[in-house]
């Protein structure tokens, strides 16, 4: 079950494709939004995030320290980690709003976007959210995962415009301040505007 910690917050989802900048989060965090980061996009945060989201048990595996880290963390069974919430998980596209489970849309990031509207978000602002490779076709703001995995970007694209109209029917906003992005449905606005938006 996930608590409603943070009710009409701003919380920043941040993904780790190549245009993420730590700049960005740290201009977030200045304004008070809370930080939920997806995988390995942590190692990017100038500070420690509010919350941490991997669906895949090997990516705590690749990374035990974060298991100890004073935390929020997040995953989907059938996760059995100590300190690690594992939720339910739901196929299919959408928003589940039932406290125990999120859709997973096909990776981590997309279910990230659901917890944070469990979490209390009243705007959801995304960034480090390419679904596409780099300049140099790089995968990752970090570096690259152990086993060289990376998104299926062409299966995972799709499903992200239809959590906007979910979101809206909870008065929940979402806005893609993404530097660079492939992502088609969801609307798109440079972080700082955003932030500057917060109370309105």
């Amino acid at each position: 079950m996930v608590p409603r910690l943070w009710p009409y917050s701003v919380i920043l989802c941040v993904g780790s494709g190549p245009s993420l900048l730590t700049a960005d989060i740290q201009t977030a965090y200045v304004a008070g939004a809370k930080i939920l980061a997806v995988n390995s996009a942590y190692q990017v945060c100038p500070h420690l995030p509010d919350v941490i989201f991997a669906a895949d048990e090997k990516w705590w595996g690749w990374h035990p320290g974060v298991v100890a880290a004073p935390c929020l963390k997040y995953s989907v069974r059938p996760t059995k980690i100590d300190g690690v919430t594992s939720l339910e998980w739901t196929l299919g596209e959408g928003i589940d709003t039932r406290r125990d489970r999120v859709m997973m849309g096909g990776h981590s990031g997309y279910a990230a976007i659901n917890l944070a509207a469990h979490l209390g978000a009243c705007r959801i602002l995304l960034t480090g959210y390419d679904m596409a490779p780099g300049r140099h076709g790089e995968h990752h703001a970090h570096d690259p995962h152990p086993d060289g995995s990376h998104p299926n970007y062409k299966a995972r694209i799709g499903v992200y415009a239809s959590c906007v109209e979910p979101l809206r029917a909870q008065g929940i906003e979402i806005v893609n301040c993404s530097r660079k992005t492939a992502i088609k449905g969801i609307p798109v606005g440079d972080l700082e505007q955003e932030l500057c938006l917060r109370y309105r």
